[in-house]
């Protein structure tokens, strides 16, 4: 079953590529003095937001989802003010509302259906292909790729190997892998294409040696197929099933071996959950506001940091990395700064199971559940990840769903 791209759409693909090279464009031209280069990641989230605010003027008529998009950023600008911080701290609250922005924007673009699941699925398996010679490259000509690409070479993997493609890091390509695998498994098609893409993810997934989403792949996948396949046989579907299991165990073992040495009370994401969990605590319900812990605002305001009395080599960096990973936005860190903003979030979420397709909301529930899994130790909502997540969901349905 092949798609064709719908030349009409070429906007909505404009805004996913800008929103997938951004980052690697940074890292490949991080030694170019251009002023602006800092900014092309935001480009995208900027572009939608326009688009969305000369939609509401041309057609006179707000979604009910714009709303708590603005019941965020109210939220937002409240606790910069309960909490005295710097005004500055705004724009914090603006990067954060990047998600409903998102949302919005692809309910907007598939109106009457014009931006379908078909249309997406096209352009991840463009990702697909275009993926497979970039990570034979950087298996083969490991020092070439790693230079030209600007990724960190991380000593994990076997023999090394920790594919990330052109993305800019291993995870998010990982990441990307799990949200394709996601779409076309619960994509009913029998088909030898289907059989080779499935391959080809599911074989580079692994090779990026990301555990977390490894193990919901191996976890999670083997299941849909057994409950939501029903023509595979019964035999077949133990036949799944054990074999999963051996691959879990076997994938266990092997990444406990080998990051024994990582894992434990000093691992900085492990930290970095644990400061999020007090200060959720200390701050309970509101939170210490925005850009005070794991933002980017945040690297400026060191207040609650010090507080908390959180080592500089998180906050600053350690080994190679050059910075520290504390202001990358975790899940933890979110629940932080907002607290009972979480609310907002969850709402937003509710309004994608008014699919009326079981299929429809099996599918929306396991890419919002893989979100909020990722962004546990990950910063997933502020990356492609959340980008293509919300791009997935809206493109199952139509404005008609949403009365826009």
């Amino acid at each position: 079953m092949k798609y064709k791209i719908n030349k009409s759409n070429c906007f909505v693909y404009f805004i996913l590529s800008l929103g997938l090279f951004a980052p690697i464009i940074q890292t490949v031209l991080r030694n170019v003095d251009i002023s602006f280069l800092i900014f092309i990641d935001k480009i995208p989230i900027a572009i939608m937001s326009i688009y969305l605010f000369l939609k509401i003027i041309v057609a006179r008529k707000i979604a009910k989802e714009f709303f708590l998009l603005l019941a965020f950023l109210g939220y937002g600008v409240l606790l910069i003010f309960l909490n005295d911080l710097p005004i500055e701290h705004v724009a914090q609250v603006i990067l954060d509302s990047r998600f409903f922005v998102y949302g919005l924007f692809f309910l907007y673009v598939n109106k009457n259906g014009s931006f379908s699941k078909n249309e997406l699925l096209s352009f991840f398996e463009l990702i697909i292909l275009l993926s497979v010679p970039i990570c034979i490259i950087q298996i083969v000509f490991p020092d070439f790729y790693y230079s030209f690409f600007g990724v960190l070479h991380q000593d994990r993997g076997v023999w090394g190997i920790n594919l990330s493609s052109f993305f800019s890091s291993r995870v998010s390509f990982a990441q990307f892998l799990v949200v394709f695998l996601i779409f076309y498994v619960c994509e009913k098609m029998d088909s030898k294409q289907k059989f080779l893409y499935l391959s080809l993810a599911t074989f580079m997934l692994i090779l990026t040696f990301s555990r977390k989403e490894v193990f919901f792949a191996f976890f999670f996948f083997p299941l849909i197929c057994v409950f939501f396949y029903n023509k595979i046989k019964v035999f077949y579907k133990s036949l799944i099933l054990i074999m999963s299991f051996i691959a879990i165990l076997f994938l266990y073992t092997y990444t406990i071996q080998h990051s024994i040495n990582e894992l434990g009370e000093d691992y900085v994401r492990y930290q970095i959950f644990n400061y999020g969990l007090d200060i959720i605590q200390d701050y309970f319900p509101l939170g210490s506001g925005p850009g005070t812990f794991g933002s980017i605002f945040s690297m400026s305001y060191l207040d609650i940091y010090k507080e908390y009395n959180v080592p500089d080599r998180i906050i600053y960096g350690y080994s190679d990395f050059g910075r520290g990973p504390i202001f990358d936005m975790f899940l933890s860190s979110f629940i932080a700064e907002y607290g009972a903003g979480i609310v907002f979030f969850i709402i937003f979420f509710k309004r994608c199971f008014t699919l009326d397709s079981r299929d429809r909301k099996l599918f929306s529930g396991i890419l919002i559940f893989f979100l909020f899994y990722s962004s546990i130790m990950t910063p997933a909502f502020s990356t492609i990840t959340c980008l293509f997540v919300m791009a997935s969901l809206f493109s199952l349905s139509t404005a008609r769903d949403y009365n826009v």
